[in-house]
């Protein structure tokens, strides 16, 4: 029932963003519009961008003696916010525990609600910092009426999403998500990638869309016939190539 209350008065906070209420103190609050992305994290906007990013609000804030900073990107659909949040997200303590994607790790809480992807990093790594950060996104994030993602009935098997499935838009994130998928996808054009990190066979399945019949016959020619598991309905589904394996994830991957 708390939650429900919090998420009411969401809606409230948001006119007037940099406002302060009890617990809560906005220390600096900045936005960022389209590639205005570039003077908040340079290099890192350009994977941004290609999920149609449209604008980032970042506060500094204190809330119950802790000090936190909420990062809120507007993408273009729930299916792109879930996309770059898909990218952040691995190895989550607690995961998909709501009635939208989330994941908690020690020291950041994301989530995908609607068409927002939302980061919540916390300095302290404490239990109280985590605590308090489920609360501060039902203060910044309009759970009720939040829009689904799509998932396609290939992947909805897939039980967490979150660390799971990861949603493609070019190159940039298949390069960061399975480098492999490149050798099949250069000069192929597509509308989405579902990519499935199978956990029980270690497989990494693609559920690819290509934009139509002449892009969907050249990748089907470029798939050896043993890696196809499926062509339904404009898609292709499929197994990855073999990746070598690393023990670094970095700041992106399963």
């Amino acid at each position: 029932m708390k939650y429900i209350v919090l998420t009411l008065l969401s809606s409230l906070w948001l006119l007037s963003s940099a406002q302060t209420t009890p617990h809560i103190t906005v220390e600096r609050e900045r936005t960022f519009t389209g590639t205005g992305l570039y003077g908040f994290m340079n290099g890192g906007s350009d994977l941004y961008l290609e999920y149609g990013f449209e604008k980032l609000i970042t506060r500094d804030i204190k809330y119950k003696d802790e000090s936190y900073t909420v990062d809120i990107y507007e993408m273009p659909s729930p299916e792109n916010a879930f996309g770059i949040y898909s990218l952040h997200t691995f190895r989550c303590m607690r995961a998909d525990t709501l009635s939208f994607f989330n994941c908690l790790s020690a020291y950041q809480y994301q989530a995908a609600i609607d068409n927002k992807y939302i980061s919540i990093v916390f300095q302290s790594g404490s239990g109280k910092a985590r605590r308090n950060a489920d609360e501060l996104l039902f203060l910044y994030a309009d759970t009720l009426n939040a829009r689904k993602v799509l998932i396609p009935a290939e992947i909805n098997k897939h039980i967490p999403f979150s660390s799971s499935v990861k949603y493609l838009k070019g190159n940039l994130s298949i390069s960061n998500a399975q480098p492999s998928l490149l050798q099949w996808m250069e000069g192929i054009a597509f509308s989405g990638i579902w990519l499935v990190n199978d956990n029980i066979s270690k497989n990494y399945n693609a559920l690819i869309h290509p934009t139509d019949d002449e892009n969907m016959d050249r990748l089907k020619d470029r798939i050896p016939k043993e890696n196809i598991i499926s062509a339904d309905n404009g898609s292709l589904y499929v197994k990855c190539p073999e990746k070598e394996e690393t023990d670094s994830h970095g700041s992106f991957g399963f």
